[in-house]
C-alpha cells in the first residue's frame, strides 16, 4: 500500500484539461451508444474511436509524472478556453444598473442607469474615469 501511496503522490492528476477530456470522453461514448442504437455504424465507430483516444490521453497525462509538461499543456487548454469559461460564467445582471469595466485593472464596475455622463471611481485600482450611464 506505501508503494502505491508514492507513486500516486510523485503523479500528475487532475486539472482542468483532464476534466475536459473525461468529460469529452463520457459524452462521446454517450453518444456513440446512441448511435450504435440507431444502426449508424460508422458514426458509432468514429465516436468510439474519439472517446477511447481521449479516455486514454487523460489516463496518460494523470498519471504521468512530468509536471512542468502537464502544467504548460493545462495553461495553454485555459488559455485557449477562456472566452468560451468566461461567458459561462457570466452572472445574471440586474436591469437597474449599467455595467462597465475599469480600463486600467478590468474590474467589473456598476452604477445606476440613466444618471447621464458620471464620474467613477474604480474600488479595486482607485482610478477615476468616465462613463456614460
Amino acid at each position: 500500500m506505501d508503494r502505491f501511496k508514492k507513486f500516486i503522490k510523485s503523479r500528475y492528476g487532475m486539472d482542468s484539461l483532464n476534466k475536459f477530456l473525461i468529460l469529452a470522453s463520457l459524452v462521446l461514448s454517450i453518444f456513440q451508444g446512441l448511435a450504435a442504437s440507431y444502426d449508424k455504424v460508422k458514426l458509432a465507430g468514429f465516436l468510439s474511436t474519439f472517446a477511447i483516444s481521449f479516455f486514454v490521453f487523460f489516463a496518460y497525462r494523470a498519471l504521468s509524472g512530468n509536471m512542468a509538461l502537464r502544467r504548460l499543456e493545462n495553461e495553454k487548454f485555459r488559455k485557449i478556453s477562456w472566452p468560451l469559461r468566461k461567458n459561462l460564467r457570466k452572472k445574471p445582471r440586474d436591469k437597474k444598473y449599467a455595467y462597465f469595466t475599469c480600463p486600467n485593472c478590468h474590474k467589473s464596475l456598476r452604477a445606476p442607469k440613466n444618471l447621464g455622463k458620471i464620474r467613477v471611481t474604480c474600488k479595486e485600482c482607485h482610478r477615476q474615469f468616465e462613463v456614460r450611464t
